[in-house]
């Protein structure tokens, strides 16, 4: 009887803590912005899925690039080159006012981790930030975007 007691309030304990429990932020970076184009979900990612990435420009320069429509909302990128590989994501996510908000994440396997990596993990995440909204704001890719904020 006293382990059914015990066991029970182990389940209320953690039924608690998963419903109080702040959301989940998968992997890091990446910043939540508004999409300023009044596209829908659907639009934007196919948008994302059809972008123009050519060999030899920014961000993923002379890497081979497959884009991934993973879901409505979810587009992946996966970057292979001979230092690094490179995933990132673009997730989509509607507002109550009916526009669109995007997080943007990206991971690196990089093969030769020196010291100047934190550095250009950062500029991977925000060059790939610059792709993305330049692709659903329809204007060209810029590199002046690609400033730390501050």
């Amino acid at each position: 009887m006293r382990e059914m007691i015990l066991g029970g309030a182990a389940v209320v304990a953690i039924g608690l803590a998963v419903f109080l429990a702040p959301p989940m932020t998968f992997g890091g970076g990446g910043e939540v912005a508004p999409v300023e184009r009044p596209l829908t979900l659907s639009e934007a990612t196919d948008l994302l899925a059809q972008g123009d990435i050519r060999r030899g420009k920014a961000p993923f320069h002379d890497m081979r690039v497959s884009v991934t429509r993973v879901e409505d909302g979810v587009v992946a990128y996966r970057a292979e080159g001979a230092d690094m590989t490179v995933n990132c994501r673009a997730m989509l996510k509607p507002t109550e006012h009916g526009a669109l908000q995007v997080k943007t994440r990206c991971g690196r396997i990089a093969h030769d981790i020196g010291p100047g990596d934190e550095r250009n993990r950062e500029l991977g995440e925000r060059a790939f930030r610059e792709l993305v909204f330049a692709t659903l704001g329809d204007r060209p890719y810029n590199d002046a975007n690609l400033k730390a904020p501050g």
